[in-house]
């Protein structure tokens, strides 16, 4: 009877070291610089059309969902495995940041809606990393 070895090649990714904490750095910078630039264009279309400022609950979560599915892509892309875990805790990540903000802008507070987006957040976040590593 014949016996069968298991292959021992080598992963495509890099283990050692901390190549995963700048890479969750890394999809963290961007979900944050996406939330920038989509807050800025926020602002300016607000203030040169008609548009109400209550719509502005709807600009938020689709802010939320793009900025955190390329941090979640970017973060997964960087580290060539496990993508909805790495992109799931870059949305993790990106929602405390959030909350840091928020909660040292007193106008501003939590509410049940935290919850949601906390869950919304590690959703996007999982699905980018998974399609990041997919396409």
């Amino acid at each position: 009877m014949a016996k069968f070895r298991r292959s021992r090649k080598k992963k495509n990714y890099k283990p050692e070291g901390n190549a995963g904490i700048k890479s969750y750095l890394f999809g963290v910078g961007t979900s944050i610089l996406v939330t920038f630039v989509l807050l800025l264009v926020w602002a300016l279309v607000l203030s040169v059309s008609t548009i109400p400022e209550s719509s502005g609950e709807i600009f938020g979560i689709f802010t939320i969902i793009l900025s955190v599915f390329s941090g979640g892509f970017v973060c997964a892309m960087k580290q060539g495995k496990n993508g909805w875990l790495s992109g799931g805790i870059v949305g993790l990540i990106y929602f405390f940041v959030v909350i840091i903000i928020i909660s040292s802008i007193p106008s501003l507070s939590l509410s049940l809606f935290s919850l949601v987006n906390l869950l919304l957040s590690f959703i996007i976040g999982g699905i980018g990393g998974t399609l990041a590593l997919n396409l």
